[in-house]
């Protein structure tokens, strides 16, 4: 019997992972397809995408782009213009248990898609389109010179068109050469602008005895790439296979002497000479055009709300767009757009940004959602800085009966905005830009809300006009208050010649231009003023009364002509002081609080990522404090001095006496629990005595 029950439970067994089984294998997908609105001139664009069989994958509307002199202008948020040509690109990606089969075919409204770039399972399509059907197109033919096969012209062209590979068989003895387009000579992936019906000729040119060589030159960076030997006629640059310089990134190859015409890697040329390929390095980018963190603040779902999908924000630098799914792992990307939010569920949102031209990304930018701080990652190749994208940010919707009055906090701050949350439940709920502020030559200009130092420092001096400083026998001065940089400078403007008595001095400033002929040194000494952290100090050294000369020494025998120390600059600490809502680093020299590094908390784990505090206690340097909770008006963020020392003592005196006083109770606690199990086990053995005792007698 015991057999023939183990043999029935492992039947049981087979069969119930049997599905799971034939689940695990992913079924191929043969053909996908899109259907999307056409263009067309005045309406805007129509994002909502429809694929023939999204129970398999689904097809999106990534973005609508403007083509106009090569180049893509994000154009999803706008009109189309009439008679204008737009790339739309597109997203194809596998539902969880299937995959795109090898020879899949994608198609757009029934017609085979442009270019494509594969990213694991997700293929990303261009596809052109006129925003009009009236706009004029043209064809492009090709003709064969001499050699044999043949090739169908391209209908349908406007504007831009890329040159493609040559599709001939070359005469004997002859090699492909490049496109002649009225009588200009181009090579492959070369853009033409096709304005009319078009012929472009295949150009041969007879085959070397011995091919040509290509080689490679770092340019400044290290490594090695071997020639490329015995080549002629069509040729793919490669891949960058030396390590840039300090501070650069490949940029791409440059063929013509001088590194004239940048071509990246991939591009197809002609080589008809011996070649050299000069790698060009580019600084990585840390300009006004890189955008090192962007920000979107989500509304927080609840239900019966409806999720927002697509493009959703736009700005000057950046467009952003969202995705929400019902998994984690991302396997059902969007399956959530546009619908209703139920309670007590979680969904996760991806955020996509495209960057306006000129702006580009920085490597490592940060994405801020909801004051929450998250790196970004590519999404289009390590090195493409165009496009980032943060995953699977949970949102958890509350359920109907959490609901709440929220209280709202005081500013708190990073380094794009500052915002408010709600003290009870953490919820998000306002923000506004930074603002206000005046930047100096050695301060940072601090938002006038928050005292967020966010405007880097400039060379707007604050020169005191009130007095002239000779500067040596050329020019005078008015000095910076802030640095004691020469702010304004004018040349001496010399008085009446000198005497055997009487120095020419200048007549704005005093400065001895010549002293009198029969002149003595009367020097006076000068003390020493250190610099501080933002102010300017001096040498000490000795003035003489009668040639305005600067001496080291009373003797005057060593001249100097600088007396100015400048202001030392901050030496920031490399601790972190933090209390319940922010961290924030000091000066060690001043002590003062450095505002530029005052940020709320970036939890994980309930533990910041960033200064390690985890909720209990409250780290802060001694002489300093932050009121990282109420509104903060420019220099009430730096208070120092022994009242703050106090009440610093006095929170920690609190925190011990509470901790304390939590043990106390947690032991008085323990001892009732015990003696009430106790008692309990007492009383129960007297009662079986006495139950006993009955029964005995």
């Amino acid at each position: 019997m015991r057999k023939i029950l183990v043999l029935l439970l492992c039947f049981i067994l087979f069969i119930g992972l049997l599905p799971m089984t034939v689940s695990a294998a992913e079924i191929e997908i043969t053909s996908a397809n899109i259907t999307i609105t056409p263009p067309v001139g005045g309406k805007l664009p129509d994002l909502s995408a429809v694929s023939s069989d999204p129970q398999k994958y689904y097809a999106d509307v990534d973005d609508w782009g403007l083509m106009a002199y090569g180049t893509v202008t994000p154009a999803s948020a706008v009109e189309f213009k009439t008679h204008e040509r737009y790339e739309l690109r597109v997203i194809f990606r596998a539902k969880f248990g299937y995959t795109f089969a090898e020879d899949c075919v994608f198609t757009i409204n029934g017609g085979t898609t442009g270019c494509y770039s594969k990213d694991g399972n997700e293929f990303r399509y261009t596809y052109l389109y006129a925003a009009d059907p009236t706009c004029p197109t043209y064809t492009v033919t090709f003709n064969k010179n001499d050699g044999s096969n043949t090739t169908d012209s391209i209908a349908g062209v406007f504007d831009n068109y890329k040159l493609p590979s040559c599709m001939f068989t070359a005469p004997v003895g002859k090699y492909f050469a490049g496109w002649s387009v009225n009588s200009y000579l181009r090579d492959p992936d070369d853009t033409i602008n096709v304005l009319e019906n078009t012929t472009v000729y295949a150009s041969w040119n007879d085959i070397p005895a011995s091919g040509y060589t290509v080689t490679f030159d770092a340019n400044g960076g290290t490594g090695n790439m071997s020639k490329a030997t015995n080549r002629y006629g069509e040729y793919t640059l490669p891949e960058c296979g030396f390590t840039a310089p300090s501070g650069k990134r490949f940029a791409g190859w440059s063929i013509w002497p001088g590194n004239y015409g940048i071509e990246p890697s991939g591009r197809k040329i002609i080589v008809w000479k011996d070649t050299t390929l000069t790698a060009i390095w580019e600084d990585i980018p840390l300009g006004a055009n890189v955008i090192k963190s962007a920000n979107y603040d989500v509304t927080e779902p609840f239900a019966g709300a409806t999720s927002k999908a697509g493009i959703v924000s736009t700005t000057s630098k950046y467009s952003v767009s969202l995705g929400w799914s019902t998994t984690k792992d991302g396997s059902n990307l969007n399956d959530f757009n546009n619908k209703t939010f139920e309670a007590g569920k979680t969904y996760y949102l991806d955020i996509n940004l495209v960057s306006k031209d000129p702006y580009t990304f920085a490597e490592g930018a940060s994405v801020y959602v909801n004051g929450k701080k998250y790196t970004a990652v590519w999404t289009m190749g390590s090195s493409y800085t165009k496009y980032i994208s943060v995953y699977d940010i949970p949102f958890t919707v509350p359920s109907q009966t959490d609901t709440h009055t929220h209280s709202p906090s005081a500013w708190r701050t990073n380094q794009v905005y500052h915002y408010k949350v709600c003290t009870t439940c953490g919820d998000f709920l306002t923000q506004e830009d930074h603002s206000g502020g005046t930047a100096t030559c050695n301060q940072k200009g601090k938002c006038t809300v928050c005292g967020f130092a966010y405007i880097e420092e400039n060379e707007n001096h604050n020169p005191d006009t009130t007095k002239w400083i000779a500067c040596g026998n050329l020019y005078h001065a008015h000095l910076c208050k802030d640095c004691g940089a020469h702010a304004i400078t004018e040349d001496h403007n010399p008085g009446p010649a000198a005497t055997e008595t009487q120095p020419q001095k200048c007549t704005v400033c005093g400065y001895i231009i010549v002293p009198a002929k029969n002149h003595k040194h009367k020097l006076t000494k000068v003390a020493k003023i250190d610099a501080t952290c933002t102010k300017p100090g001096n040498v000490e050294y000795y003035a003489c009364d009668g040639c305005s000369d600067f001496f080291a020494d009373k003797g005057a025998k060593t001249k100097i002509d600088n007396t100015v120390i400048a202001p030392l600059g901050h030496n920031i600490s490399d601790d972190w002081n933090y209390d319940e809502n922010n961290h924030w680093r000091i000066c060690t020299v001043c002590k003062e609080v450095l505002a530029e590094t005052q940020l709320a908390h970036e939890t994980e784990n309930e533990k910041c990522t960033t200064c390690g505090y985890d909720g209990t206690t409250i780290k802060t340097e001694p002489n300093t404090y932050v009121d990282s909770d109420v509104d903060i008006n420019n220099d009430n963020n730096d208070k120092t001095g022994s009242d703050n020392l106090e009440t610093d003592e006095l929170g920690q005196s609190d925190n011990n006496y509470e901790n304390s006083s939590l043990w106390i109770w947690i032991a008085l606690i323990a001892i009732i629990v015990i003696g009430a199990i106790a008692a309990t086990i007492i009383i129960y053995k007297k009662k079986g005595e006495k139950h006993n005792e009955k029964e005995n007698f």
